[in-house]
């Protein structure tokens, strides 16, 4: 069985707990991605989001 992907919406990577500084230097700096918020409700739980165009 094989798979086409036409596009990628969004993905979720785990990492471990406290490590949102080494994430933004990484998918800012080297992926060029973009930080955006999180809602409010999902704030607590600690991690970021980043965005980016199509992939």
């Amino acid at each position: 069985m094989s798979f086409n992907f036409k596009s990628i919406d969004h993905f979720q990577l785990a990492s471990p707990k406290n490590t949102e500084e080494i994430a933004r230097k990484f998918f800012t700096n080297v992926l060029k991605f973009q930080e955006i918020d999180k809602p409010e409700t999902l704030k607590s739980n600690g991690g970021v989001w980043f965005k980016s165009g199509s992939i």
